[in-house]
Formats: C-alpha cells, structure tokens, sequence
C-alpha cells in the first residue's frame, strides 16, 4: 500500500500546476491564506488546506532558518490520495489557484 501511494504522489507532481516545492511558508500564506490545520511534529511542519472535496497537506522542514516545502499532496475528503489530472484540477479550482 505504501509503495502504490508512492506512485500516486509521483504521479501528482507530473500532473499539478503550482508545484509547491521550495516554496515558502509566507509563499504558500500569500496563495492560499490561512491553513486549516497548522502542525509541528519534530522537524516537520505540516499545513494543510481543506475544500469540500480536497484536501492539499504542504511538508516543510521547519529544522532550516527559512522552512520550505518538502513533500505536497492532494487528498479527496475521505483522505484517499488523488490521482487523475481532472480531479487535481478541480482541487485547483476550489482552492481558487486556477
């Protein structure tokens, strides 16, 4: 299972628009406002934006003096990894990026 989500989060990145790698947190703030869910676990800062039918989870290191992201998802409203262009697009558009 984990090797198959590998996949579909490679898969992302090939389809996505706004690729939120390097991105700062004041980056991502400036394009998204405010995050649903703010989270520090060790090294990691976890921000996550939610829609009705999205959920995009942006990674930053937060052990660097300017934290940037790391890894970014794109999760349906049950927290199943999304992988088809159409619906990648669609999170776009809810998250008001298109």
């Amino acid at each position: 299972e984990k090797e198959e989500e590998e996949k579909i989060v490679k898969k992302q990145k090939q389809l996505v628009e706004i690729n939120f790698i390097g991105q700062t947190v004041n980056e991502v703030y400036e394009k998204l406002g405010e995050s649903n869910l703010l989270r520090f676990d060790g090294n990691t800062q976890t921000m996550r934006y939610d829609t009705n039918s999205c959920r995009l989870f942006l990674f930053f290191n937060s052990s660097i003096s300017l934290p940037s992201v790391k890894h970014f998802e794109f999760r349906d409203s049950k927290g199943r990894l999304i992988n088809s262009k159409a619906k990648i697009n669609e999170c776009y558009i809810n998250f008001k990026l298109a």
